[in-house]
């Protein structure tokens, strides 16, 4: 079963129970999977904000929130997510590829991309 969505600024609403999922700052990217929503936000440059990535269900709460990790830069949340197969890639400032489990958020494997 596939969730169905809609994003707007930063509130996720769950469709069709009406769900709102609120977070600190706007929803840029979501990619869905079979049970849940991968959701990543766009921290205010500065905010120092690096796990950006969460894991919503479909009652609306959060699964995970991408682990925390040492980055090159103090300022390195993740710029852009994809499907990757069954799993999800994260992608961050310092260049970081993470494969992720979207249902657990467990790191799969850590590359690099730039």
């Amino acid at each position: 079963m596939t969730i169905n969505y809609s994003a707007t600024k930063n509130v996720l609403k769950i469709k069709p129970s009406g769900i709102e999922v609120p977070f600190q700052w706007p929803i840029a990217e979501v990619v869905v999977f079979d049970a849940i929503l991968v959701v990543r936000i766009e921290p205010d440059p500065g905010a120092y904000f690096n796990e950006n990535v969460f894991g919503v269900r479909e009652d609306g709460s959060i699964a995970w929130v991408i682990e925390k990790r040492k980055h090159v830069y103090d300022d390195s949340p993740y710029t852009s997510i994809v499907a990757k197969d069954d799993n999800v890639k994260l992608f961050n400032w310092d260049g970081d590829e993470l494969l992720v489990e979207p249902k657990s958020g467990k790191v799969i494997s850590v590359g690099f991309g730039k």
